[in-house]
């Protein structure tokens, strides 16, 4: 035995070194280079292959953003997921005007965004729009909606501080003059799919919320001051969609304590530095065709701080 290792001790290193290689890919180890991101490690836990990855960097962070694009062949389910790692390098923002806007026409329009989903709900009654819920940007509300006192809250204070809050506690919040400690922007949506870092019980005894699979789109807070944005693809060949119960599910494994449900269906979309990253499914409200952007009323956006507005700040 000793002779064979001596006459042969070349090759059997090099059968260790392959073996060592092949056993760390398969088991999807830190040599790898994929399992070292935490959010990627979580979808790759849950089933899910990334598709390609994309990182904006800041003039402060160089990877200020992560994009990743995800897919799940058992679970029949497309994801897109923007992580906000520095949210002080960008500026927050919720924009509206007027009329429909497809999203990547809306984020041009923003000053010129770096990220941007699509917002809360809307209706066309009589050929008017209306917004379900008040959405405000820069102080001034929406005229036309349909009232939702309970909805929860998408907030930007003056200070360019994120947060979601419940209906009571926006209530309290709220502050009429325009200074650093009131709350410029506003969208009104629902449901609360996290809060406190757990799945709200009114949500986890929905039937409808846990069986009902569609392309879904959601904004998330993590403690650290993290912001996470989802979007769900749907209704399409081979891509299901998300319950609200599980895309909360999923939101929590990625640490989030707070999340809150935006218009979903053929809404749900995500720009990236103006190009739209996911398929919408298209359908009524207005008609599109699926693989088209639907026009929406409302979006959020995030852009990158000027000097002039860090100095403020």
């Amino acid at each position: 035995m000793k002779n064979f290792i001596k006459k042969n001790g070349i090759l059997l290193s090099w059968l260790v070194v392959f073996y060592m290689t092949a056993v760390a890919a398969v088991s999807g180890g830190k040599s790898d280079g994929v399992k070292e991101n935490f959010y990627k490690t979580i979808l790759m836990d849950c089933g899910y292959k990334i598709s390609y990855e994309v990182v904006i960097a800041s003039s402060g962070a160089a990877g200020a953003i992560e994009f990743f694009s995800a897919e799940s062949a058992r679970q029949k389910n497309k994801l897109h997921i923007a992580v906000i790692n520095d949210a002080s390098e960008f500026e927050a923002g919720v924009d509206f005007d007027g009329n429909l806007k497809i999203l990547s026409e809306s984020a041009s329009s923003a000053s010129g965004a770096v990220l941007a989903i699509n917002g809360g709900y809307f209706a066309i009654i009589k050929n008017k729009i209306y917004s379900v819920g008040k959405v405000c940007k820069n102080h001034e509300i929406y005229p036309d909606y349909i009232s939702h006192d309970a909805y929860p809250y998408f907030c930007v204070s003056e200070a360019g501080v994120v947060d979601i809050l419940k209906a009571s506690e926006f209530k309290n919040k709220k502050i009429k003059n325009k200074n650093k400690s009131g709350v410029k922007d506003y969208m009104q949506t629902k449901p609360m799919l996290v809060y406190n870092g757990a799945i709200p019980a009114s949500l986890k005894a929905s039937r409808a919320a846990n069986e009902s699979k569609n392309p879904r789109t959601a904004v998330a807070l993590t403690a650290d001051k993290k912001i996470i944005c989802v979007v769900v693809e749907g209704r399409q060949e081979f891509i299901e969609g998300m319950s609200q119960v599980g895309l909360a599910e999923l939101l929590i494994k990625m640490k989030a304590v707070k999340a809150l449900n935006l218009d979903g269906g053929g809404s749900s979309s995500v720009v990236v530095n103006g190009c739209l990253m996911n398929r919408p499914s298209g359908g009524f409200s207005p008609f599109v065709l699926p693989g088209r952007q639907r026009p929406l009323h409302s979006t959020i956006y995030f852009k990158t701080k000027t000097k002039t507005k860090q100095n403020q700040y």
